[in-house]
């Protein structure tokens, strides 16, 4: 028989935060934090990632799930990864659900102070927010990651 469902551990903070506000009968626990509070003896020992990564927090972390030190403190357990909070993302990136699609001028200005400081900073970027990640790098021109994907590239190699 399988083990009785404990929680909901949900991939995007924008998911998270909807899946918050219905009733259920699980916890809902988003993905960043549920791994970021992980012991560290639950913990393989991670490759060393020699990169620079600016953290997007998107609003839905920030003002909804209010837990946005999760992204950092995940990324922090990967050695040689070198992390830096965004002073740009304390307003909306533009993405906001439909905004990117049904205002594209409004949502274009709202994330051109972040992808200004991008450019500034030359680092990658990583946001827990899918549509943030995906509105951030069509206006940058390359990958915004979730934070799941630098630990999976820095999982030791399985054989």
């Amino acid at each position: 028989q399988a083990p009785a469902l404990t929680a909901l551990v949900v991939m995007n903070t924008a998911c998270a935060a909807e899946l918050l506000r219905a009733p259920s009968l699980v916890p809902v626990v988003e993905i960043t934090q549920f791994l970021a509070e992980l012991p560290d003896e639950r913990w393989p020992p991670l490759r060393p990632l020699p990169e620079a990564v600016a953290i997007h927090r998107p609003c839905s972390q920030l003002r909804v799930l209010k837990h946005s030190a999760a992204t950092e403190r995940l990324l922090r357990r990967i050695p040689g990864v070198t992390v830096q909070a965004l002073r740009s993302d304390r307003a909306c990136c533009g993405a906001a659900g439909m905004q990117a699609v049904l205002q594209p001028e409004q949502a274009a200005a709202l994330r051109a102070p972040i992808l200004q400081e991008l450019s500034d900073l030359g680092c990658s970027a990583v946001s827990a927010n899918i549509g943030c990640a995906a509105h951030l790098s069509a206006g940058c021109g390359q990958p915004v990651k979730h934070p799941v994907e630098w630990i999976a590239a820095a999982l030791p190699d399985s054989g």
